[in-house]
């Protein structure tokens, strides 16, 4: 009986320590997807219709995309973070998120 305590209790830290591990993973890409994507929107003028979540996810496919491209060339890490940053601005672009430039004309 306490062979079989003594492996659930095994199996159950097994399992915390994944699920705790998969969480503080998730966390850590949202929140490096969030600074590249807010690296993106500074260096971009005027103003872009996404919020804070949308930030975080174009950050996360930039920084996806310029990691992959900054692995690719062997790129250092400085280089890969600019790729990145240079992938969520234009993903900002294409995918429509900025607004445009009212004319003022009168």
């Amino acid at each position: 009986m306490e062979l079989i305590a003594l492996f659930g209790l095994i199996g159950l830290l097994a399992i915390s320590f994944f699920v705790f591990g998969a969480s503080i993973s998730i966390a850590y890409s949202l929140l490096s997807g969030l600074a590249v994507g807010a690296l993106a929107r500074l260096i971009l003028p005027g103003r872009e219709r996404i919020g804070i979540f949308g930030t975080a996810l174009v950050g996360l496919a930039g920084g996806m995309l310029g990691g992959i491209v900054g692995r690719a060339i062997h790129a250092g890490q400085v280089l890969e973070l600019v790729l990145s940053v240079v992938a969520a601005a234009i993903l900002l672009t294409v995918l429509g998120f900025r607004e445009q430039a009212r004319r003022t004309d009168r």
